[in-house]
């Protein structure tokens, strides 16, 4: 009887209904890349404020460094299993210039790192999954991480709508994040009866009783990147099964909860690989496709709207001077049925505006850091008519994602469904006979 119960359970995975009354997104989820600038993957897309893949920088030393595609100087980074290129405050300071935005190739030599990777870009060969995206759905041209320097600051700002103050990646803000209570959009979520997950790739890497004890907060003691990347999973209370306001799942759980249509309302994803020069481009772009496509193949696709953004600019090249308190632009796209097909934005925003959609989507008491109250991201939805189909995209080197398509799904589930009813009536109709010939 309990393969009865599971074989019910798979058939009837739950649904959720919660999406406000002005929008059919009934889920968000964010998936967090990094250390990428807007015109390092989209040099000369069409329509976008992308840059010049002619201009030559001096790199402090009255050498000219040209801008080239990037495959040679990744791999070489890739090979040597090295941090690539300084993400810091004060390169960032270097590499503004006061707004000139020449001093990128500067900032890299000056610390010993490449600047001819710092000047590159995806060439042909390496760009078509993230410019197919865009070409079918969303991607902003004026989308900034929302602080100079590396991924805490940013992360923080994806999670929060602000940083307070926590500008490293160091073991003092390691030990703030542990012992301070800073309020997250998942706290507001959960607290109005959302679903919420946090999905992280190689989970098993971090040991929550350290997070929690704050022993990862010694100097003798390993930090997991993730705890950086991901603030939360730093905060001993999502830790805490009895009131967590988020469960905390590794990446695997992400497609099992795709392919059963259990999918939170609002979910983060730290994938693995995730999108950092040290691993190769086709392998981080597979797996985020692996990721889009067993959300377009499961039964929420209809109700989902999914960010994919980078959390800062990682050392490389940009030519737009970011607005006053923000960082360098990076890439973000928008990825939903609802979403214009082959739109550019151009409009302003930063990683606070993910955590004001979210609350907007919902209709969440969420304080916009600011004041501001503008809704986030609807230029580049449009819910008029039905939610377009989903076209799913295929790369080879990482094993597909484990679901089908969607129709295959729906005959999976049926099939699990009338397997267990014909298993039911075979044991009641035993039953029957027995009594009969009792």
């Amino acid at each position: 009887m309990a393969a009865i119960a599971f074989l019910f359970s798979v058939a009837a995975a739950p649904k959720f209904t919660v999406a406000s009354d002005h929008t059919p997104i009934e889920n968000v989820i964010v998936v967090i890349e990094q250390n990428h600038t807007f015109d390092s993957y989209f040099t000369s897309y069409p329509d976008a404020a992308s840059g010049n893949p002619d201009i030559a920088l001096d790199d402090g030393t009255g050498n000219a460094v040209p801008r080239s595609p990037s495959s040679k100087y990744r791999d070489m980074s890739i090979e040597r299993g090295e941090e690539p290129l300084a993400n810091g405050l004060k390169a960032a300071i270097t590499a503004y210039a006061g707004g000139e935005m020449d001093g990128f190739a500067k900032a890299q030599a000056e610390r010993g790192y490449s600047a001819a990777l710092a000047l590159s870009f995806l060439g042909s060969e390496e760009r078509t999954t993230l410019w197919s995206l865009a070409e079918q759905y969303a991607v902003f041209d004026h989308y900034f991480s929302s602080a100079m320097g590396g991924s805490l600051p940013n992360t923080m700002n994806l999670f929060s709508g602000e940083h307070f103050s926590l500008t490293n990646a160091s073991k003092r803000n390691l030990e703030r994040l542990r012992s301070e209570d800073f309020p997250t959009i998942l706290d507001v979520a959960d607290e109005a009866g959302l679903t919420t997950k946090l999905y992280v790739g190689d989970l098993g890497r971090i040991d929550g009783t350290k997070v929690t004890s704050g022993e990862y907060g010694r100097e003798d003691v390993q930090t997991p990147s993730s705890l950086y990347w991901m603030p939360p999973l730093a905060m001993p209370r999502f830790w805490d099964r009895s009131s967590t306001p988020a469960s905390i799942a590794d990446q695997n759980q992400f497609f099992t909860d795709a392919v059963r249509g259990a999918l939170p309302n609002v979910s983060y994803v730290l994938p693995s690989p995730t999108d950092h020069p040290l691993t190769a481009a086709q392998d981080s772009q597979s797996r985020l496709i692996s990721l889009l496509n067993a959300v377009m193949k499961g039964s929420q696709w209809e109700s989902t709207a999914i960010l994919v953004v980078w959390d800062d600019w990682g050392g490389f090249y940009d030519h737009v001077p970011p607005p006053l308190g923000l960082g360098f632009r990076v890439p973000a796209l928008l990825i939903s049925p609802w979403a214009r097909e082959g739109y550019v934005s151009h409009a302003q925003h930063h990683h606070a505006d993910v955590p004001r959609f979210i609350a907007e989507n919902f209709d969440l008491n969420w304080d916009a850091p600011g004041g501001v109250t503008a809704p986030p991201f609807l230029e580049a939805l449009d819910f008029r008519g039905s939610a377009r189909e989903a076209s799913l995209l295929d790369m080879a080197p990482l094993p597909a994602s484990p679901v089908g398509s969607q129709a295959q799904n729906q005959l999976t589930r049926m099939a699990y469904a009338g397997s267990a009813l014909a298993l039911v009536i075979l044991l009641v109709g035993a039953r029957r006979i027995r009594w009969q010939s009792d």
